[in-house]
């Protein structure tokens, strides 16, 4: 009797231990980035997860950005003839990666381009026009911003947003991505009280 006994305990723990083995794969599989076995299993993987076991880690590892953003800027500035010149596009994003790099302590300048970018786009349409008084700030921001790191003399500024698309890896089965799109602000005229 002691040995049936022992052999049911042993039949239900090992039961139960490949019922969590198979638990906890299926729930790594369902919050792991995306990989062979999410791509070719992920609709059986959601199913089991969907809705007792849902979850995400958006909190503690929000997921990659699928794009790369950066702003530029150009300027209109006055030459010795009394004419003005327009400069070539500035990278202002890659100003400030190069103002942080390597620095332990950075400052948050590059966190004020992001978030003047962000503010900018909440605070206008798809035409780029300003949403109200907000928007209005925005745009000041965003010239001022720009002013801080072009030729200060510049009497008009214009920006973009340049978002290219980070290629998916190897073993995904999408296509490559496409090239770089660009968004462009109108020009912009430089107030005195753009100045810094």
């Amino acid at each position: 009797m002691e040995r049936i006994a022992r052999a049911v305990v042993g039949a239900a723990a090992a039961v139960l231990a490949a019922a969590a083995a198979v638990h906890i794969g299926l729930t790594a599989l369902y919050l792991a980035p995306d990989n062979v076995l999410s791509d070719r299993y992920g609709d059986a993987i959601h199913e089991y997860m969907s809705p007792e076991f849902v979850q995400n880690w958006n909190l503690f590892a929000p997921e990659p950005p699928h794009v790369n953003t950066a702003v530029h800027a150009r300027a209109e500035v006055p030459d010795a003839g009394g004419s003005t010149r327009r400069t070539g596009w500035t990278d202002l994003s890659a100003v400030d990666h190069e103002r942080t790099r390597g620095n332990p302590l950075p400052s948050d300048t590059r966190d004020q381009l992001r978030k003047a970018w962000r503010r900018y786009v909440q605070t206008h349409d798809r035409r780029e026009v300003a949403l109200g008084e907000n928007g209005l700030i925005a745009e000041a921001l965003l010239r001022r911003i720009a002013l801080t790191r072009l030729d200060p003399a510049a009497v008009r500024v214009q920006l973009r947003l340049v978002t290219t698309p980070v290629p998916d890896p190897p073993w995904r089965s999408a296509g490559q991505a496409a090239g770089p799109t660009h968004r462009e602000l109108p020009w912009w005229p430089v107030t005195p009280a753009d100045r810094p």
